[in-house]
């Protein structure tokens, strides 16, 4: 037999293919890869870090090492660009945006320090990667950011309203953000926050669903379980003050209107002016709906062929064998759908006390859904599928009852309220 001769170039070419397809599934290869994209999208500092990451781990890896120079002078030239423009702009709050560059190139500079020496592949040299230290800019950035939010906050304190106050301790904080204790932005941003606090007064809702003696007390339920949501978001409750159930059972009783919700608009302001609340929160659960329980049967027959029994046969070469013996059997299938649901509407409003005016209304919603399915057969089981074989070995489902559907459907509405008052508060 002839032997086949394989040419040098190709064994050669076959051999950097396997070597570069190899490259392309261990980690710097994949890192690599990534660096590739990102640079392609113009974030070349991303593909310099992974770059860098690659060759830690591989510091010949020859595509790396190729890819990381252009990307490091493409960072550093787009950095250097983007500071230029910042530093000629007029934007009082251009430092914030200097931070963030010099921290970029703090970044680059720190993931270079570290790495093994690199060589470059076609000259032998060494390759140098320098990024300069902008510690000292950066922290002078960081100083100017800081005094212009300081400075921000100062003219927004002096002018009238919440929304003002709001964005003075948000001034404020932000000052800190960038040098911790700047001058003293922290009591002033306990100051502004303070009189940014709104005091919102929330009136128990009045359940107009005509459910309240089927189901209970649920307007009061998500009423109660939003409240306590809201409290524990700090968030929230940053410029947010509800107003204590205690304190409005009070008030409300003084007032002859009990807990029931029966609070107009006249009213809740009114009641927003005994307590001190700047608003008032009066809602209403419009509807509660439950669908029973329902069952429905799906029937199928099932048939497969398997192995029903093996017989003995003598060959050809009279020698004795064994084979398989084939038949059809079959499985009739019962397949059961088990399905209930339930939901929750409501709608609410919110009062200015010292207009009158509405300020924001709603609605929200929430439903439970309960769907599960199980299936029993006869016959041969053999004939059923795998995922029809997982249904029988369920067995029968039980459905929740229906007080605790209404309960899911009642969680998942304080949930939407709970959202609703978030967007809101900001």
């Amino acid at each position: 037999m002839n032997k086949i001769t394989i040419p040098l170039v190709i064994q050669s070419t076959f051999l950097l293919l396997l070597t570069v397809s190899c490259a392309m599934f261990t980690q710097y290869g994949t890192l690599e890869s990534s660096a590739r994209n990102s640079y392609r999208r113009g974030d070349y500092d991303k593909a310099v870090l992974d770059c860098a990451q690659a060759l830690k781990i591989n510091p010949e890896y020859e595509k790396a090492l190729t890819l990381i120079q252009d990307a490091h002078k493409a960072a550093l030239s787009f950095h250097a660009n983007k500071i230029s423009i910042l530093e000629q702009s007029e934007d009082k709050f251009k430092w914030d945006q200097l931070v963030s560059e010099y921290e970029s190139l703090n970044r680059l500079r720190e993931a270079l320090l570290y790495l093994p020496v690199l060589t470059s592949p076609e000259t032998g040299n060494q390759i140098s990667l320098p990024v300069p230290d902008y510690s000292g800019e950066l922290k002078d950035a960081k100083q100017n950011a800081a005094e212009g939010h300081y400075q921000e906050g100062l003219s927004l304190l002096e002018l009238e309203g919440i929304d003002n106050s709001k964005q003075a301790a948000r001034e404020f904080k932000l000052a800190q953000n960038f040098v911790a204790n700047y001058k003293d932005a922290s009591a002033l941003y306990e100051e502004a926050r303070s009189a940014a606090v709104l005091r919102l007064a929330i009136v128990p809702f009045e359940d107009k669903s005509g459910k309240t003696e089927k189901y209970g007390a649920v307007a009061e339920t998500i009423v109660d379980e939003t409240i306590d949501r809201i409290m524990g978001n700090r968030e929230v409750t940053e410029f947010l003050e509800i107003i204590t159930r205690n304190e409005l059972d009070h008030v409300l009783k003084e007032l002859k209107l009990g807990t029931s919700g029966l609070v107009d608009q006249e009213t809740a302001v009114e009641l927003g002016n005994i307590v001190g609340a700047h608003k008032t929160l009066t809602g209403k659960i419009t509807q509660i709906i439950y669908t029973p329980i329902r069952t429905v049967k799906k029937r199928k027959t099932e048939k497969t062929k398997v192995v029903v029994k093996r017989e003995k046969y003598i060959d050809n070469n009279g020698e004795e064998q064994t084979r398989a013996i084939k038949g059809t059997v079959k499985a009739y299938l019962n397949i059961y759908t088990l399905t209930t649901k339930a939901s929750v509407k409501g709608s609410y409003r919110i009062t200015d006390v010292n207009t009158a005016k509405l300020d924001w209304s709603d609605s929200f919603s929430g439903t439970a859904d309960f769907s599960e399915k199980w299936a029993t057969y006869t016959g041969d089981k053999r004939a059923l599928k795998w995922k029809q074989k997982n249904l029988v070995e369920k067995g029968e489902q039980l459905a929740p009852v229906e007080d605790e559907m209404i309960s899911q459907a009642a969680q998942n509405a304080v949930v939407n309220l709970t959202k609703s008052l978030k967007e809101y508060a900001k």
